[in-house]
């Protein structure tokens, strides 16, 4: 793993921490399922490309969320799996993939 890889996924473990621990203060239960948003961003053609593999890894598209240029997924999971990372690192692998851009998750609490 090169010096660039390694800062992004320091980032990117940081960032996912960060959210967690905005969720946690604002009442979030680690042991509780939650509706969670995947944000993806790109060319429409390769957003087109990688919606139907998200689909069948059980990702639901949530219509309202995606326009030109952005797919919204959502997952029922419970946050104490976004803290392996696991799940952040497969989508962006996931996304490099089809040349198109992961850009984050949330949820409401």
């Amino acid at each position: 793993m090169n010096n660039d890889s390694l800062k992004n996924r320091e980032d990117r473990i940081q960032t996912d921490n960060e959210l967690i621990e905005t969720l946690l203060r604002h009442g979030a239960n680690l042991q509780n399922e939650y509706l969670v948003d995947f944000l993806f961003a790109g060319d429409d053609d390769n957003l087109n490309r990688i919606e139907p593999i998200l689909l069948k890894r059980g990702y639901v598209k949530n219509q309202e969320g995606s326009i030109s240029g952005r797919l919204l997924v959502q997952d029922k999971i419970k946050l104490d799996s976004m803290k392996s990372h696991i799940i952040t690192e497969s989508l962006e692998s996931l996304a490099d993939e089809f040349g198109v851009k992961f850009d984050g998750w949330g949820t409401e609490v």
